[in-house]
């Protein structure tokens, strides 16, 4: 995932290239983008809580994608 300020939205280069794309489409307030973010967040949070509150079993959580991605950007840093 990037990692882009949710005020990009608000450039003018990205306003140009929307328009290009479909001049009919506007583009959301930063604001309301953020808003929705937070209303995905949390239905997905809500999700995964049904989820571990129906599952008996235990579960082990294994962040394997952090590490991924922090030896990877480790290596493309490393001259060698």
């Amino acid at each position: 995932m990037h990692e882009y300020l949710l005020s990009v939205v608000k450039h003018i280069r990205m306003k140009e290239v929307y328009a290009s794309i479909q001049p009919t489409f506007k583009v959301p307030g930063q604001n309301t983008i953020k808003k929705d973010i937070f209303k995905m967040y949390k239905l997905e949070k809500l999700n995964m809580t049904k989820l571990m509150d129906e599952n008996d079993s235990r579960v082990a959580l294994q962040p394997t994608w952090l590490y991924r991605n922090v030896f990877s950007r480790l290596r493309q840093k490393d001259p060698n």
